[in-house]
């Protein structure tokens, strides 16, 4: 009996380490069929083996065999196989940050940005900010953030204000030329009767200059589809603090993919 309760135990622990671990986002409307089970995406999953793609087009993405996250896409029909895309056997789920899928899904309590009196309001500059492909662009989502009006930005302890930004189309954008590196920023953000602030510290030349260079690679990864680049690249720059702009890459990620699933029922 003991001997069989150990056969047991060892064979557990060759399916968990066996097991791929492995983060789904689909590319408009995709369901996932999970050994039987349909899931919409994105999805993180403990073992993907054999997991298949029902309805609509995914991105997968998974540990290789060299310990580097890449993506791949599958279509309706096709199924992951760690064999086939050169997975890394027993590589975990815990690759891909739950806060980045939380993020994609618009889960409100990891959308943090500006304060007002201890709350949150999505979308506003915090902590580490990148500004690596331009302008910083604040797109106001939360209600209470769509009558603000104008931002003010305020290099810390100068009493010149830095630049002053008037509300359009829905957003903030503050030019990155108007923008020190290496300098932290407070800024405030009115309405006729709200008033939301925060502070901000923009990357070093040197940081950024880091980042440019790893962003560049994913770029010219042919072997990625544009969903997986930018799930790369927020997964990049969450991982070098930069929480702001990996944020920004997944919110924008997931409106795209909610207008492409939108204009998919107009079509049908």
């Amino acid at each position: 009996m003991r001997a069989f309760a150990v056969l047991l135990i060892v064979l557990a622990s060759s399916h968990a380490q066996a097991a791929t671990g492995c983060l789904f986002v689909a590319q408009g409307e995709a369901q996932i069929d999970v050994r039987g089970e349909l899931m919409a995406a994105p999805l993180k999953l403990g073992d993907c083996e054999g997991v298949k793609i029902a309805q609509g087009t995914a991105t997968v993405c998974f540990l290789n065999e060299r310990d580097e996250r890449t993506c791949r896409t599958l279509k309706a029909g096709e199924s992951f196989s760690r064999e086939k895309y050169g997975a890394h056997q027993g590589a975990g789920v815990g690759s891909f940050k739950a806060t980045l899928v939380s993020l994609l899904k618009g889960d409100a309590q990891t959308r943090i940005g500006a304060m007002r009196k201890g709350e949150r309001l999505a979308g506003f500059p915090y902590e580490k900010v990148l500004a690596l492909d331009g302008d910083v662009v604040i797109w106001m989502t939360a209600p209470k953030a769509r009558a603000l009006k104008t931002l003010t930005l305020q290099a810390e302890g100068s009493d010149i204000q830095n630049v002053i930004v008037t509300a359009q189309g829905g957003m903030f954008r503050v030019p990155v030329s108007g923008l020190k590196r290496g300098e932290t920023y407070t800024w405030e953000a009115r309405s006729e009767d709200l008033t939301f602030d925060g502070v901000f510290h923009v990357a070093s030349v040197e940081q950024a200059a880091q980042l440019s260079m790893a962003t560049m690679a994913l770029q010219n990864d042919n072997s990625l589809d544009e969903t997986g680049r930018k799930l790369l690249q927020a997964e990049l720059y969450f991982e070098n603090g930069f929480a702001f702009d990996a944020a920004a890459i997944m919110d924008k990620l997931g409106r795209t993919k909610q207008t492409t699933a939108s204009a998919e029922k107009a079509i049908k």
